[in-house]
């Protein structure tokens, strides 16, 4: 579970993985897009995804060229 707090004028998420608090900017001074992000977090975590991380696919064209 986590929570949702505000700073300044903007909404803030905390929510925790593997037992460390990771605290998130909503970037937005609505509370239910704060929710809705807090929620997407959480449905990431439940899934075993890393929170906001995620990755383009590089073809091994592409590397051999910038190589």
């Amino acid at each position: 579970m986590g929570t949702i707090f505000k700073r300044s004028k903007t909404y803030w998420i905390k929510y925790y993985q593997n037992g460390r608090p990771i605290r998130e900017t909503s970037h937005s001074t609505e509370k239910r897009i704060a929710e809705r992000l807090l929620k997407k977090r959480e449905g990431e975590i439940v899934k075993g995804r890393l929170p906001g991380v995620y990755f383009d696919k590089v073809t091994f064209q592409e590397l051999a060229e910038d190589f």
